[in-house]
């Protein structure tokens, strides 16, 4: 799956892309995680496609920090929610929650592959 997600070719359209951001997280100096939001996904609303961090990072508040980055950004291109997706089984789901995302909907999707993405999609309100 992370083939068919980060190939060349993927990620040459997602460069291509102007609503298209990715940000290195660095702790220190050092390299620890990354983002990737899409602004204007759908009608006045940023995706957050991506939020990795490595687990010796996780914890001490950089999720936390690129969650306020985001809505800063998104709220300087006047989006006014934010979207993500996250499996249903994946232990980020928590953090989500406590960042203010809500379940807005339930999702099973074949992404092919053989893949299938059981999931939830959240979603938070941002005041402009």
């Amino acid at each position: 799956m992370l083939g068919m997600m980060y190939s060349d070719e993927e990620l040459n359209q997602h460069f291509e892309n102007p609503n298209y951001h990715y940000y290195l997280m660095l702790n220190g100096g050092v390299e620890v995680g990354f983002m990737g939001f899409e602004i204007g996904y759908e009608p006045q609303t940023t995706k957050l496609h991506q939020l990795y961090l490595l687990a010796e990072a996780k914890g001490r508040g950089l999720g936390k920090e690129a969650i306020g980055f985001l809505k800063r950004e998104e709220k300087s291109h006047k989006d006014k929610s934010i979207v993500l997706n996250v499996n249903r089984k994946n232990p980020s789901f928590n953090f989500y929650k406590s960042q203010g995302f809500e379940v807005d909907k339930e999702v099973v999707l074949e992404v092919g592959e053989s893949f299938v993405m059981d999931d939830y999609i959240m979603k938070i309100a941002i005041e402009i």
